[in-house]
């Protein structure tokens, strides 16, 4: 792993000089870049999560914090902090769950333990994902990834104009993944990867056709937190918010 603070305190190295110089210009927190490299390093290994919220962090840390390094870049201001976070968490549940499988033959499993069908064996025995992945807890991840989409596409229109425009529309596109997995069910959703084809993913970005309805959690186990009140709660674990 790479410690940020050993980094910055280096002297006489140009590409350090580079990123202490990025990191004054943009005044973005130390710990935000660190919780970044860790949770990158932490990507590499084997995973599993325990809850939702040890999901949340892992979320934060791979691209919530990714939001925060690109908020003042982008020309937005400290109060677009939460959402920043929040549209970072939402696309990477997204990836979460369109990466399932892939994710299981690599020994890692960032479905919340708790919500899987039986406790992991030590070893995952490859291509099975889904004896212990029910496809509604995956339902609940997307839907919860709406929530965090609504804040941090709300946040949207406080960057500056000339990026809204492409922020928005990764954002769609990001999450008609999501919206197309949910319509597609589990018996097409298992054993191929889900991807927005060309035609859908220019014809969104044009504005000619509409995104797939809203995914709309099929347990009633699903928090009751919404997005802000969960990051609330969390600060403490959450750098830069």
């Amino acid at each position: 792993q790479t410690n940020i603070v050993t980094i910055v305190a280096s002297d006489g190295d140009p590409q350090v000089a580079a990123v202490n110089a990025v990191l004054a210009r943009w005044s973005i927190p130390v710990p935000v870049v660190q919780h970044f490299l860790d949770a990158l390093a932490s990507a590499f290994q084997p995973a599993r999560l325990a809850s939702f919220a040890e999901l949340i962090r892992y979320a934060h840390g791979v691209a919530g914090c990714v939001g925060l390094m690109m908020r003042p870049m982008l020309g937005a201001g400290p109060h677009a902090a939460s959402a920043a976070a929040a549209l970072g968490i939402a696309m990477q549940i997204t990836n979460i769950v369109r990466d399932v499988e892939e994710d299981w033959n690599l020994n890692r499993v960032y479905v919340p333990a708790d919500w899987l069908r039986a406790p992991l064996p030590a070893q995952l025995p490859p291509g099975r994902a889904r004896e212990w992945v029910d496809f509604d807890a995956l339902l609940r991840l997307l839907a919860h990834a709406e929530d965090f989409y609504r804040v941090g596409m709300e946040g949207i229109d406080a960057l500056r104009p000339e990026v809204r425009r492409a922020i928005r529309t990764a954002a769609t596109l990001y999450r008609e993944i999501g919206r197309q997995i949910a319509a597609a069910g589990p018996e097409r959703y298992w054993g191929r990867r889900t991807v927005v084809s060309r035609w859908r993913r220019l014809a969104l970005t044009l504005g000619w056709v509409q995104p797939q309805a809203r995914v709309a959690a099929s347990s009633p186990q699903r928090p009751a937190a919404t997005p802000l009140e969960l990051l609330a709660c969390m600060q403490p674990a959450l750098p830069g918010l």
